[in-house]
């Protein structure tokens, strides 16, 4: 029986983030501009657990609730090949309600189908297994993630517990996220970099304090962009902020080559190295 990701959430969880990896891998500015980048790690990733991404893995998502995360990945499994690998690198299989629990140090790895892994501290990944899928306020953000989109993210955590660390300059980016009841998120690569964002808030005054915030540290990131950060600049005179009673709409279009020259700017560092 097929298993989709999201009905193995943990209760509790108040935010998850997710990569549609099949779409992302046919999207040209993935083929363009990060492929060759990161050929090295997903060739040793395949090396160590025999799962290819591009054939293996459709999807995956991170979900926590303020503390260690845990990953749900949806695809197609060697179920035999994956625990032979296990059991040579010394991991011990136990019973969970029907459900073959691995011990890997750390955390727990578990196959409840042939198509979907839950993997992360053992309390986690038994929620998990007994989950009966989003929690209703997540489940509710859905809506607000754009169809197509290839990376997502949803999250009803407490923003307004958030400090930015003083004296530095990220308090704009503190006065953003503190105005925040819940937050969905999603980009789209296949033309380029369609970006989207819904803020909701607990008032439509509240909304439009948080587009002045918004407004305001990107006004501060163009004052402060060096010469050599034009892709930046045209990011962010691409975005559009926009107060819907309660809710924040955030926008951003980007063309193909605008995505690339800024995507160019982002360093990559291979394993072993360092900055």
């Amino acid at each position: 029986m097929a298993i989709p990701i999201q009905r193995l959430v943990p209760e509790g969880t108040t935010s998850i983030a997710g990569v549609r990896l099949t779409q992302l891998l046919k999207t040209e500015l993935y083929e363009r501009m990060v492929a060759k980048r990161v050929a090295t790690q997903l060739n040793e990733f395949t090396a160590s657990t025999g799962l290819d991404p591009a054939k293996d893995i459709s999807e995956f998502a991170v979900a926590a609730s303020g503390g260690n995360p845990v990953v749900l990945v949806e695809g197609r499994f060697d179920l035999a090949e994956i625990e032979k690998r296990l059991q040579e690198r010394g991991a011990k299989a136990a019973d969970w309600n029907g459900v073959k629990l691995w011990s890997t140090g750390p955390g727990s790895l578990a196959f409840p189908s042939r198509n979907a892994a839950v993997m992360g501290p053992d309390a986690l990944v038994k929620s998990a297994l007994a989950s009966k899928g989003l929690p209703p306020a997540l489940a509710a953000l859905l809506p607000e993630v754009a169809t197509g989109a290839q990376i997502w993210a949803i999250s009803t955590a407490d923003f307004k517990s958030f400090r930015a660390p003083e004296r530095s300059n990220l308090q704009n980016l503190e006065k953003v996220i503190s105005g925040l009841d819940a937050l969905a998120a999603s980009a789209d690569l296949r033309f380029g970099l369609q970006f989207r964002a819904t803020g909701f808030c607990s008032t439509p005054e509240d909304a439009g304090k948080l587009q002045a915030a918004v407004r305001g540290g990107m006004g501060f990131l163009r004052l402060s962009a060096p010469p050599d950060a034009q892709p930046l600049v045209k990011a962010l005179d691409s975005v559009i902020v926009k107060p819907e009673g309660k809710l924040l709409r955030f926008a951003i279009d980007m063309t193909a080559e605008q995505a690339d020259a800024l995507l160019a700017m982002v360093p990559l560092i291979a394993p072993g190295e360092r900055r």
